[in-house]
């Protein structure tokens, strides 16, 4: 028997986890994120054990703690258990999958949380491993991930930012970003089944597929033959603040997705043409651009 819960106030962000071998139980707990502290007990019985086990997750959760249900399968089990064959999935057969059962919400960034399970799961290897969620995944925070870390999302996902560099990626349901998409090279892909509600999508040489909202305004993609919906590079270094752009003789080397992000956050403006004062993330689409573009 194993169990995990966190708890979560204004000051902390932790887990406590029980798991029960024969007659035995080993706590480990700690900050989220982190290795955690383990102590081990041993008791006459394997029953006694459990009992005391018990007894503890019924106080932690008096507490306040409360428990996320999550298991570890290969991924051919997974596959077959979750009917994941009729999506486009790029992992291996000898993959190992975190799946996490319901609804998750998680206060932060998802990097720092996904970590605390990886510490404790044997045989995770990132580059042939993701993270599976049945229900609904909200993301208090970022979702970054890269060639390391891919999820795949059952219901719906709701987050800050999403940025995405060669890794494999599936939302089943509707994605809500709340400042801006990114998604970087074409090893791997992002698939959103249903729409993207988001304000800023970013394709850069990525052969995803998502849907955006009317209201997204997209750069650097060929999802669109409407010139006032997909901007390329060269377009960038007219529409945006000098400090994202990385050029090397005039050429758009690379694009600070986090700064532009963390601009957003603060309510700062990030194009040229538009005051801090005058930029809101509730823009309607059309006056926006009529702005950056000078458009009349």
């Amino acid at each position: 028997m194993k169990k995990y819960l966190e708890y979560k106030d204004e000051k902390s962000h932790k887990f406590w986890e029980v798991e029960v071998k024969d007659n035995t139980h080993t706590v480990t707990y700690g900050k989220v994120g982190s290795n955690g502290r383990s102590s081990t007990k041993t008791f006459d019985t394997a029953e006694i054990a459990k009992e005391d086990a018990e007894k503890l997750i019924k106080a932690k959760i008096k507490k306040g703690y409360v428990e996320i249900v999550y298991k570890t399968l290969n991924f051919e089990d997974a596959k077959k258990e979750y009917k994941l064959k009729e999506y486009r999935l790029n992992y291996s057969a000898t993959g190992t999958v975190l799946v996490f059962e319901g609804d998750i919400t998680i206060d932060g960034d998802f990097a720092n949380w996904a970590q605390s399970f990886v510490n404790r799961s044997e045989n995770f290897d990132f580059y042939d491993s993701f993270f599976l969620f049945t229900g609904n995944l909200m993301v208090n925070g970022n979702v970054k991930l890269d060639e390391e870390t891919s999820i795949v999302v059952l219901g719906d996902l709701v987050c800050d930012y999403f940025y995405s560099m060669d890794a494999s990626n599936l939302i089943v349901g509707n994605a809500t970003i709340k400042y801006a998409i990114a998604l970087i090279y074409n090893d791997n892909i992002t698939n959103v089944l249903g729409e993207t509600i988001v304000p800023f999508y970013f394709n850069e040489e990525n052969a995803s597929s998502i849907h955006p909202s009317k209201q997204t305004i997209c750069f650097g993609t060929e999802m669109s033959d409407d010139e006032d919906l997909s901007f390329f590079g060269e377009d960038l270094k007219n529409m945006v603040k000098a400090k994202y752009l990385d050029l090397e003789d005039d050429y758009l080397e690379e694009f600070d997705f986090d700064l532009f992000v963390e601009d957003l956050k603060q309510g700062k403006s990030p194009f040229i043409n538009i005051s801090d004062e005058d930029f809101t993330l509730n823009f309607d689409k059309k006056e926006l651009l009529s702005k950056i573009l000078k458009k009349d």
